[in-house]
């Protein structure tokens, strides 16, 4: 029987995260106190390092699950929890939860689960009751990560409730709905979703309070506005910096893991600037290079030596991991950010914040987020085989060679990040997904075409057609 109220809505989170809480805080705004978060933890156990802490615990719609007291409620603000029972949480695959956390779930007309043991939801998905799984590719290391515990238990609930037309998939990234294609399992039951970090809400390329251009109906943004880089917007010449010209500066920030790729990055940048001076005297370098790296991890001193090896440690700089805040400004005063992570990257929400700073992207065409977020003509997409290290670096050399070129596509990634890919957007189709599955009301968006809740098409991925060929 239609309803005429919104849906009652739970978004269920292991813990908090900055590229999540936008995401809360709009549907906050979109269904007032019918909207709830349960947190199973105040905190992620191994994410200290990038600056993430606590954040949004103190929101008036979060419910603490380890208040397990019968009194306990959304406005408890007791956030302390011991550290030997905050180990205990993170390892059990059945995290307990407090009054107020199970009466939300059970109550609620949809619940999203993200990064939630299946033990908490099964009872509710054989109960017929409107349940979504929110996650990333549970493959990344193909069909060897079900030798984890975790993965296995993932598609374990997922088989036995495949039959369930309630339970539906919001796959992050692109190939997630590939690897549950797999196993036959939400079949026409899977949608779009990712990671919403804050974004600029003024164009980083036009001065404050100049009226932005909406989409038209065919999704191109008009007006793009011709500027010579994020720091040259309102000037006709190249920056100068003490009487010399600023470097143009390709960005790159995070964990320094073995799925980044940054031996192809270094690579890269390395025949970059080797085709620069070839060609200098047709094509005179009129600002110096620099690689800009931020971050750090168990790879860091093996980088440092590719640097060094590939002959350009003297235009690389090494910083250490900085608050976001900080990010966003480098990413505002960078070029170009490079995102060479392959397909184990789930996601990559770098991708979503340098858009969000009005910074174009040059990024490998199959890691998780890219597909997705880079529309035409918003960033450059390198084909990740054997020559994606000449596909970056040619993708510098254009960037490089026409900053006009660099700058339309930094105005237009703000511009389709805010209009398609933000926490406010995402918000409000989610709850137009709920309410279409629920009472089959109309979609209020284009359900045929890009951006969140949109259906994820398995079939578009490669893995998927690989697998298929080798049967």
């Amino acid at each position: 029987m239609p309803h005429n109220d919104p849906p009652r809505l739970v978004l269920a989170l292991k813990a908090p995260s900055p590229h999540v809480v936008p995401l809360a805080d709009a549907l906050y705004h979109e269904l007032g106190e019918r909207f709830r978060v349960v947190y199973l933890l105040p905190k992620w156990d191994y994410r200290h390092e990038l600056g993430w802490g606590s954040e949004g615990l103190e929101r008036p719609y979060v419910i603490r699950a380890w208040n397990s007291d019968a009194d306990s409620d959304i406005f408890s603000r007791d956030a302390i929890l011991p550290q030997e029972r905050f180990v205990t949480l993170v390892k059990s695959s059945r995290p307990p939860l407090g009054i107020a956390a199970k009466n939300a779930i059970e109550q609620a007309d949809v619940v999203v689960f993200m990064d939630i043991p299946p033990a908490l939801f099964d009872a509710r998905i054989t109960a017929g009751k409107w349940t979504f799984l929110a996650t990333e590719r549970p493959l990344l290391r193909g069909l060897l990560t079900l030798h984890y515990r975790r993965v296995r238990r993932i598609f374990a609930s997922a088989w036995r409730h495949r039959k369930h037309e309630r339970y539906h998939l919001l796959a992050i990234g692109q190939h997630c709905a590939t690897d549950f294609a797999r196993f036959g399992l939400f079949d026409g039951r899977c949608w779009q979703l990712g990671y919403f970090p804050e974004i600029s809400e003024r164009d980083p390329h036009k001065p404050c309070g100049q009226s932005r251009s909406e989409t038209d109906s065919s999704g191109v943004f008009p007006g793009l506005i011709p500027v010579a880089s994020a720091v040259t917007a309102e000037t006709d010449t190249l920056p100068l910096v003490s009487g010399t010209l600023q470097p143009f500066t390709i960005l790159w920030a995070g964990r320094m893991v073995r799925f980044k790729r940054l031996e192809v990055l270094i690579e890269s940048v390395r025949r970059f600037r080797e085709q620069l001076q070839r060609e200098s005297a047709t094509f005179p370098m009129e600002r110096p290079i620099r690689l800009r790296l931020i971050g750090g991890g168990k790879m860091l001193t093996t980088v440092q030596r590719w640097v060094r090896r590939a002959k350009i440690d003297d235009i690389t700089t090494f910083e250490s991991f900085q608050p976001v805040d900080q990010i966003y400004q480098a990413m505002r005063a960078a070029d170009l950010y490079a995102f060479s992570s392959d397909l184990r990257e789930g996601w990559g929400v770098v991708v979503n914040e340098s858009m969000g700073q009005g910074c174009p992207v040059v990024a490998s065409d199959d890691a998780g987020s890219t597909a997705w977020l880079i529309a035409p003509g918003t960033g450059l997409l390198c084909p990740n085989d054997a020559r994606s290290a000449q596909h970056f670096a040619d993708a510098f050399v254009r960037c490089y060679r026409d900053p006009d070129f660099c700058g339309r596509m930094g105005h237009a990634a703000w511009q389709y990040v805010h209009h398609v890919w933000s926490s406010t957007v995402a918000a409000r189709r989610l709850v137009g997904l709920f309410d279409h599955l629920r009472e089959n009301k109309p979609l209020p968006f284009d359900g045929t075409g890009d951006g969140p809740c949109t259906p994820a098409d398995s079939k578009t991925s490669r893995w998927l057609r690989d697998f298929e060929e080798e049967r």
